[in-house]
């Protein structure tokens, strides 16, 4: 295997435990994009891979805490830990390069470490492990569609559509009363 095909290999549990625990516990998860790029030896490779939902401001953390409403921090720790208990359900290493953003992103809603609310996100994905194989599967097929049909172009593309994620995993509405008044 490839660097890039174990990039690939721990980014599809990865995401697909970003998706389903956010959707679950009611952070609106949109869609999965793909970045196609161009490296230095003008090259086209794979790039990131992106779960698209919602996520508090870019503030300062203090004030994200204080003015987000606790259920609502909790449900997004889960979220963000849902990346590396993908990779450990499935058994597959996640690399520091795949968990940084997640560190990132915990850290401005909690005091936690990642490792620690990975635990409780673990939970979710094994009572819904049908549904986590199936986003596995759509996520493998998707990225394979994009990249073995021609070159891709370089760009971001959408790997998982919303009505395709809501089909595998619909979104749950426990959080809506917040998200629906948010700006």
């Amino acid at each position: 295997m490839t660097i890039i095909d174990d990039y690939i290999e721990q980014s599809i549990p990865h995401e697909s435990g970003h998706i389903l625990a956010g959707r679950f516990v009611g952070i609106p998860v949109f869609r999965l994009d793909h970045e196609i790029i161009l490296t230095g030896t003008n090259e086209i490779s794979t790039g990131n891979f992106i779960t698209v939902g919602m996520s508090p401001p870019p503030v300062e953390p203090l004030i994200v805490r204080a003015m987000t409403p606790p259920d609502v921090l909790k449900a997004y720790t889960l979220f963000i830990a849902g990346g590396l208990a993908g990779n450990k359900v499935t058994g597959t290493a996640a690399t520091e390069h795949g968990l940084a953003k997640d560190r990132v992103d915990l850290s401005r809603v909690s005091d936690r470490t990642l490792e620690e609310v990975a635990e409780s996100s673990t939970l979710i994905i094994q009572k819904n492990m049908g549904a986590f194989e199936k986003l596995q599967a759509a996520f493998r097929k998707s990225y394979q569609d994009l990249t073995n049909n021609g070159q891709p172009t370089v760009g971001r593309h959408t790997l998982l559509t919303p009505d395709q994620l809501e089909a595998i995993c619909p979104q749950s509405k426990r959080l809506q009363w917040f998200f629906s008044n948010q700006p």
